[in-house]
Parts: C-alpha cells; sequence; structure tokens
C-alpha cells in the first residue's frame, strides 16, 4: 500500500504546475479500502497520514499544511483536475482542468459538504434533497434542503468566483488558472455574496444559508483570503443577515463560515 501511495502522489506532479513536489514517507493509519475518497496530508513537522475508508478510484486529494492548508491537489478519474497554492508572496493561486461543470451540477454536492461541516459542529442535519427543480429557486432562492428534528434548513449556492471568463475559458479549453492577492480573492468572495443579496429579499435571508461554492477555486478557501475578507468585510458580511454564510471547499477541512 505505501508503494501504491508513493505512486498516486507522483502521478499528482502534472498538478504543481511545473514544480515535482516533495514525497515524504507515508504512515497509514487506519484502513485503507477501495472506496470513498483519498486525502493525504502533510502536516508540519509529521509523517503524511492517510486514516479514513477511502476510494482511490474515484478521487485524490493531497493537502501540505504547515500551521493551515497552503496547497492542495485534487485528482478526479471522472471529470477534474485541480491545484491551488499560497505562494511564497502571499498570493494564492488555482488550476483547474478538465470537464467545466453545467449550470447546478455539483450543487448537491457542496450542500453535502456543508452538512458535514455543520454536523461536525453539533448539529443533525439529515434527509438533503435538491429542490431547485421543484419552483423552490424562482420563489425562495433555494436550491437545497435539508432536515432535523425539528426544523428545514434552506440553502442556496453560488460560485466563490463569479468572474465569466474563467468559466468560459475552462468551458473553451479545458483549462483555466488565475494566480490573485488574497485581497483580490477575498473581494471576489464579497462580490459573489453581494450579487445574491441584491436578489435575496432581506425577510427571507434569515431562513437562508449562503453557501459559496470554491470545490473547484480552492485558493478562496486558504486562510490568508478568509483572513483579509474578515478584516475588511466582515462587518458587512453579518449586516446582510443571511441565517449563515459558509465558504465550501472540496472537504469539510476547507469548509469556513464567513459571517462570524
Amino acid at each position: 500500500m505505501k508503494e501504491f501511495l508513493f505512486t498516486v502522489l507522483r502521478k499528482l506532479r502534472v498538478l504543481w504546475s511545473g514544480r515535482s513536489p516533495s514525497l515524504h514517507q507515508i504512515n497509514p493509519s487506519g484502513t485503507l479500502q477501495m472506496k470513498g475518497r483519498l486525502e493525504v496530508m502533510k502536516i508540519s513537522g509529521k509523517s503524511v497520514q492517510a486514516s479514513e475508508q477511502l476510494d482511490i478510484t474515484e478521487q485524490v486529494v493531497a493537502v501540505v499544511r504547515r500551521d493551515h492548508i497552503t496547497a492542495i491537489r485534487v485528482a478526479d478519474s471522472s471529470s477534474q483536475s485541480l491545484a491551488a497554492n499560497i505562494l511564497d508572496d502571499g498570493s494564492v493561486d488555482y488550476l483547474i482542468q478538465g470537464r467545466s461543470r453545467k449550470n447546478e451540477e455539483g450543487n448537491l454536492e457542496v450542500c453535502k459538504i456543508l452538512l458535514d461541516r455543520l454536523n461536525q459542529e453539533g448539529g443533525c442535519w439529515r434527509d438533503l434533497r435538491n429542490v431547485a427543480e421543484e419552483g423552490a429557486r424562482e420563489e425562495r432562492g433555494v436550491d437545497c434542503e435539508a432536515r432535523d428534528d425539528t426544523e428545514v434548513l434552506a440553502i442556496q449556492v453560488t460560485r466563490a468566483e463569479r468572474e465569466g471568463n474563467v468559466w468560459k475559458r475552462l468551458a473553451q479549453t479545458s483549462e483555466t488558472s488565475a494566480k490573485l492577492s488574497a485581497e483580490e480573492a477575498a473581494d471576489s468572495l464579497r462580490n459573489a455574496i453581494d450579487k445574491k443579496a441584491r436578489k435575496t429579499p432581506l425577510a427571507q435571508r434569515a431562513e437562508i444559508i449562503l453557501a459559496l461554492d470554491a470545490t473547484e477555486t480552492v485558493s478562496h478557501t486558504f486562510e490568508p483570503v478568509l483572513r483579509s475578507f474578515a478584516e475588511r468585510h466582515g462587518s458587512w458580511a453579518r449586516s446582510l443577515n443571511f441565517r449563515g454564510m459558509w465558504i465550501i471547499g472540496p472537504n469539510v477541512s476547507l469548509t469556513s463560515r464567513l459571517d462570524r
């Protein structure tokens, strides 16, 4: 199994923008099975650990940590490969290769990651369903709903990066990338939130969690971007009075609340 994981990491080199990653000793802790998803993380001063039941046929995720996550690589056999970094000058970059998602494709998976994160904090949300096709989008601006024993959770999804040329390039060439300062990426988050807030009546916001989909533009979930957003846009975000405002990365570790 160790030899296999080294092979996986070597194959991920194509996602490192021409830079070969360092390969570290891997000490699996837990059971590795051929289902689910494989996540490999580097924590400063420690060996790489894999600790879930995983499926290497679907997706491979390599994460590098120091005091926070500084880089991520995702290899998905079904559609896309992703890369994102915090660079030495404090800026961030991302690379998306593969098929462009269409319209609302992926919203259910985004909401599932959000529910996993909320349940980590003590929630008991379940029975997630896509309600956009039932007309709820037009009536209430809702994409997905979940419930617990007492109430319904309404979720509205929007991409964290709303720059149209990003997605146009991906659709036309199967590849798109960008380098941004932390401030520019934080401003992209504000722009995405503002566009949704303008279309959502104030009375409805208190019932809706706004989920910013950064499962592709993972750079927008990194700590310098979140810090810049909190410092410069946090008060504004809270004043919009959504039930909650979250940025959703490809896993719960890269999913954070923006309006605290």
